[in-house]
């Protein structure tokens, strides 16, 4: 009789134990999962102030180097017409 009660008291500390770690990685799971979101929040924001000023400067300069070779190329062909003629 004491051996089916310490057996069945021992079964409940380890079901207990169980269910206390499985909370522990419920709750390490849910932080992990915070923290990723604050991550990707944080890269979002990242792109938002760095990377799209970036690529729009980007695109004015590239814009500027391309209005400008054609402004060169445009005045090249007026001055070899007048040099013909």
């Amino acid at each position: 009789m004491v051996v089916a009660l310490l057996a069945a008291a021992l079964e409940k500390a380890v079901e207990a134990q169980e269910a206390a770690q499985e909370e522990q990685v419920q709750e390490a799971e849910e932080e992990q999962a915070e923290v990723q979101a604050e991550e990707v929040q944080a890269g979002e924001e990242w792109a938002d102030t760095v990377w799209d000023p970036a690529v729009s400067a980007f695109a004015r300069i590239a814009g500027i180097v391309f209005l400008t070779a054609e402004a060169f190329r445009a005045h090249r062909r007026y001055a070899q017409s007048a040099e013909r003629g």
